[in-house]
């Protein structure tokens, strides 16, 4: 969900579709205008904020980088959390040898491959 709806009241119109899309009336918090658009569309939102609210609208864009952030960031340790079970799933089976700091340290940064249908015999765990 955009960080845009912190501006924003969203009222949707019954029995009004566009192109198969509903129909919402917006209000802006900070000066009540009203915004008819689609239901789900934020285009206009961002365009009245950045025109008409400048101090509210360089707030958005911060909480929004930082909502961008903290999704990709978490995504990262869940890839990571996910690379370190493959791993430990390979070294339970004999397919590997024991985890080094160095070897760690590598599947971090996405340098070491997991695959073992890949593996020609050396260990690269």
């Amino acid at each position: 969900r955009s960080m845009i709806w912190r501006y924003f009241v969203q009222h949707p119109i019954p029995d009004r579709i566009v192109d198969g899309k509903r129909l919402a009336l917006k209000v802006c918090k900070v000066c009540h205008q009203e915004i008819m658009s689609t239901d789900s569309s934020t285009t206009l939102l961002n365009k009245h904020l950045r025109v008409h609210h400048q101090r509210e609208y360089a707030e958005y864009r911060k909480l929004d980088i930082q909502a961008t952030l903290d999704r990709t960031e978490s995504k990262q340790m869940q890839d990571l959390a996910d690379k370190v079970a493959a791993a430990q799933k390979l070294q339970l089976k004999g397919g590997c040898d024991v985890f080094t700091r160095e070897k760690i340290k590598k599947l971090i940064h996405g340098t070491l491959v997991l695959d073992e249908k890949k593996d020609t015999g050396t260990s690269g765990i």
